[in-house]
């Protein structure tokens, strides 16, 4: 009987191992995807942006975004854990879209998209650190995430600025409309 106990406890443990991988190689695929539409939104933000700030914007999202795709894909061959090289469709779909505007529309579309862009990768970069076990990952996901967190206070602040901005360069008052994208 001891000898069941001793293969269930195993085979327990074996589980246990498995879920982790699994965990490990889900965080990994979906941070490759996160860093990737960074990369590429950002990307077509440099060339597009109408705003100063919306290009510096983009020019450090693709610039730390790079460097965090690197990160990733050492640590992920490491763990031989194959990441994507290519946009998710639903990423690209969203870039499509906002391509297809131009000027301030561009820009404030862009930068909307940031925001909850950002605000998906703090959910999902918190998630690894509180589920993953692999200490290189575990100190991927807590590294990053202070840049996550950081893009995200910038993103809003663009916004921010932006919404509060009348027509006219002047503060915008309760009677100038304000517009946001659909």
């Amino acid at each position: 009987m001891a000898v069941a106990c001793d293969g269930g406890n195993t085979g327990n443990k074996d589980s246990e191992i498995d879920d982790d991988m699994e965990e490990e190689k889900t965080f990994a695929v979906e941070a490759s995807y996160s860093n990737l539409a960074e990369i590429k939104m950002g990307e077509l933000a440099q060339s597009k942006a109408a705003s100063e700030t919306v290009a510096q914007f983009a020019g450090t999202m693709v610039k730390e975004h790079t460097t965090a795709l690197r990160e990733l894909r050492a640590i992920s061959e490491e763990q031989d854990i194959a990441i994507p090289d290519t946009l998710k469709m639903e990423h690209k779909r969203i870039q499509d879209e906002i391509s297809a505007l131009e000027g301030e529309a561009f820009d404030s579309a862009y930068m909307h998209q940031q925001v909850q862009a950002h605000q998906q990768a703090q959910q999902l970069f918190q998630n690894g650190i509180n589920e993953d076990a692999n200490p290189s990952f575990l100190n991927y996901a807590r590294t990053t995430l202070e840049h996550i967190n950081a893009h995200l206070v910038r993103a809003e602040e663009i916004v921010g600025a932006e919404n509060t901005a009348g027509k006219d360069g002047r503060p915008a008052t309760e009677n100038d409309p304000v517009d946001k994208p659909e």
